[in-house]
């Protein structure tokens, strides 16, 4: 069967227009189509690139009445997207043809570039401008680090910095060869640079032309160069499976400069030697944005270590209760089979947090890294964009500053109070991107500001903005780290923002947000940013309960074997359960939270599980010891030890949190059950958490995966895919497909 390519219904679909029952008959026309599913793909990334280029197009200036509508008034969403559906076929046109006349133009003249002349005005400010509220100017700190420099080692500097930025933008030319020649990336050209006014830009920036070498109609071509000496040529639009697996292999491995920490897998652990599980919950979502873009925009499967397993589950809400009590959030119990190992049970632990009626007063810092590795159009213009998604939602009750770093660090904007959106939005408007990453610096900076406006009972949180990329002062983790942590002390909470690829530091922006009593977002579109600084804003802003802690005890007279499946960064001992001192994870104001566990029942065959030898001191007589003794043993052996009235129960699950201002925690428990239910009779939530787990499982090549694969994936998901109003679970959906062509190419 062939769709129609003037269908309206694929741009309603790319738009999210579509009803639930129209959106499946289209998914099911596209399923039989494989052009058509081309076709919408590049119809899809001619919309990404209209979103990140049209800002950059200079708008003539606006009547006063045109700029307050848009400062107070919302387009509808109904109105907004018939004006995409009309002009993005004709703009992705424009678009494709003016890259295509500056390349054929830059390749005659194998010269530097400058995407818009006011860019290449020197605009450094070097000195600081008053502050003055009721006159409507903005305070300026000189965060270049040249104060002392004379006038014409500023200039070199600016060169230098200039040469430093082309350097980052083209990544870097295939060098001669040594004994251990790393990857090289080069760029065939960059994209263009986000045209700024010059009296207000921070920084300049320019866009290298291409080698004069360059065909003009591999203008928009990235070559990747491989150890062995090879170039693969990918062009931005080209699909996975069209690609030579061995050259995309290539690709996947080497077109990456992003750091991740190794993750080692959970493994089963037996009951009789681990009876306790131990671990901090997490909200972080940045995992499965990260999976999203690596897959979607970069055709390639992530790599392991990017697939957290838990940031996957929790990036999706839950029909979960609210909670109704004194404690701050729900908790949900479910077990049924384990679709990858149906001998096996599979066990849901949810929390809910409760929804507030009105949100505190805030107290804002936005931490905004400007260093030149922003430059790009999925870092600094994306970032700017998304915040002022949150400003929108603020009111008069709220506070914002702006402190930007790069070689140094500088208050770009004094605390503000929230209904002064022109004020805020012209202070973001003015940043560019150039220079060094001086992060540790700006931290302090912003800290300090944050505590000279601090609210009692309201929101003090620092939003640090960053691809993670520190390489000025203090650069060490553990002491970003500490710092960070000791920050938290004083009740100002992080939240931490990674925008852009091939240099992302993720590891570090993962650790600074969970130190800092915060959460931890990876941002690589606008429809991201809404979900974070619209939809979830509560979530992203209020911390209700904080160190809250989750210790499982299960049940030998039920169950031989666990394994948590995810949290491996966030595992405690057991000992560290009644430990308030103990950092632990946050919940946010609406959150919910899932953790699974993959439980082998007595009477079943027990995975391959390492054995120790037997102790020759510990044989003191006692329930330990009794429990050792029974390893292999009958469950009626295992059932006499334990007491009657408990027998039935599969586990018993401990939680434990803090008041976002306490220091005392306090305890909650619940026991479990299991009622033998098969995976045919879980709820909806429970499937589509399984079937993400599931996902997850297969992008990192699991040993636990049993019989998983992405068609069982695909069945599971679309079965509990339900009330989806966002169409987030719709889009997992494409997600799967995705890696499904991946892995089959």
């Amino acid at each position: 069967m062939k769709t129609n390519h003037d269908d309206p219904r694929l741009t309603a679909y790319l738009l999210g227009e579509l009803d639930a029952d129209e959106r499946a008959e289209l998914e099911a026309e596209l399923a039989k189509d494989p052009e058509a599913r081309q076709y919408l793909d590049e119809l899809r990334q001619a919309t990404e690139l209209l979103a990140t280029e049209l800002p950059k197009e200079e708008a003539p200036p606006l009547l006063p009445s045109q700029r307050e509508s848009i400062l107070t008034g919302r387009l509808t969403p109904y109105r907004r997207n018939r004006v995409l559906t009309i002009l993005v076929p004709a703009l992705a046109a424009s678009v494709v043809l003016a890259v295509g006349l500056i390349v054929l133009l830059d390749g005659e003249r194998g010269r530097q570039i400058t995407m818009d002349p006011a860019v290449r005005e020197d605009t450094e400010i070097s000195k600081q401008e008053s502050a003055n509220a009721e006159g409507g100017k903005i305070e300026i700190s000189d965060f270049r680090d040249n104060s002392a420099a004379p006038a014409e080692e500023a200039v070199g500097g600016r060169q230098a910095e200039a040469k430093e930025l082309r350097a980052d933008k083209r990544m870097s030319e295939p060098q001669p060869a040594v004994a251990e020649p790393p990857p090289v990336v080069t760029r065939r050209m960059t994209a263009p640079q986000e045209a700024k006014p010059a009296a207000d830009s921070i920084a300049p920036m320019t866009a290298m032309a291409p080698d004069e070498e360059s065909a003009p109609q591999r203008s928009r071509e990235i070559a990747i160069t491989s150890s062995t000496g090879g170039q693969v040529l990918v062009t931005p639009a080209q699909k996975a499976e069209e690609m030579p697996a061995e050259s995309f292999r290539a690709a996947s491995e080497e077109w990456n400069r992003e750091s991740y920490q190794q993750i080692v897998e959970n493994s089963f652990k037996q009951v009789t030697e681990h009876p306790l599980s131990t671990f901090s919950i997490d909200v972080d979502t940045a995992s499965y944005a990260i999976v999203r873009r690596t897959l979607m925009q970069q055709h390639r499967l992530p790599p392991a270590d990017a697939v957290r397993i838990e940031e996957m589950i929790n990036y999706f809400t839950y029909d979960y209760p609210r909670p109704t009590g004194d404690v701050p959030f729900s908790v949900n119990l479910e077990v049924a089979q384990a679709p990858w190992a149906m001998q096996n049970r599979l066990v849901r632990i949810g929390l809910q947090g409760k929804v507030l009626e009105e949100r505190p007063d805030s107290n804002l810092v936005f931490l905004l890294d400007v260093s030149g590795s922003m430059g790009s159009a999925n870092k600094l213009p994306l970032l700017k964009e998304s915040l002022k998604l949150l400003v929108g939602q603020l009111t008069h009750r709220d506070r914002v500053a702006i402190v930007v770093y790069a070689g140094a660090s500088g208050l770009v904007l004094p605390s503000t109070p929230g209904s002064d959106i022109n004020a805020i939005v012209e202070a973001l408007n003015r940043l560019n991107a150039g220079g060094s990453t001086n992060g540790g610096a700006g931290i302090q900076l912003a800290y300090r500001t944050a505590k000279e406006h601090f609210i009692e009972g309201g929101v003090n949180r620092v939003i640090l903005a960053t691809d993670g990329d520190f390489n000025v002062g203090v650069t060490n983790r553990g002491d970003l780290v500490r710092m960070v942590e000791e920050f938290a002390k004083g009740r100002i909470f992080l939240t931490v923002l990674g925008f852009g690829m091939s240099n992302l530091n993720d590891q570090t922006l993962e650790q600074l947000a969970d130190k800092g009593n915060g959460n931890y977002g990876y941002i690589d579109t606008l429809a991201e940013a809404r979900k974070m600084m619209v939809e979830q804003i509560g979530g992203t802003l209020v911390t209700i309960a904080k160190d809250v802690k989750i210790q499982v005890e299960f049940n030998p007279a039920q169950v031989q074997a666990y394994r948590l499946i995810g949290y491996e960064n966030r595992l405690l001992a057991k000992e560290e359960f009644n430990d308030d001192t103990k950092d632990a994870g946050e919940i946010g104001a609406g959150h919910s939270v899932t953790a699974l566990y993959e439980v082998v029942p007595m009477g079943v065959e027990a995975p391959r599980i390492a054995e120790v030898d037997d102790l020759r001191y510990q044989k003191a007589a006692g329930a330990a010891t009794a429990l050792a003794d029974t390893d292999g043993a009958p469950a009626d052996a295992v059932e006499e030890i334990v007491p009657t009235e408990v027998r039935h129960e599969l586990l018993n699950v401990k939680l434990r949190y803090k008041e976002p201002e306490g220091t005392t925690s306090t305890k909650v428990e619940f026991p479990l059950i299991d009622s033998e239910r098969s995976y045919s009779e879980a709820s909806a939530d429970f499937k589509f958490a399984a079937s993400v787990a599931t996902f997850g499982m297969l992008l990192r090549d699991s040993p636990q995966a049993g019989t998983a694969s992405f068609d069982l994936v695909l069945e599971l998901a679309q079965e509990s895919v339900g009330d989806d109003p966002h169409g987030y679970r719709r889009e997992f959906l494409d997600l799967v497909r995705q890696a499904r062509a991946l892995r089959q190419r």
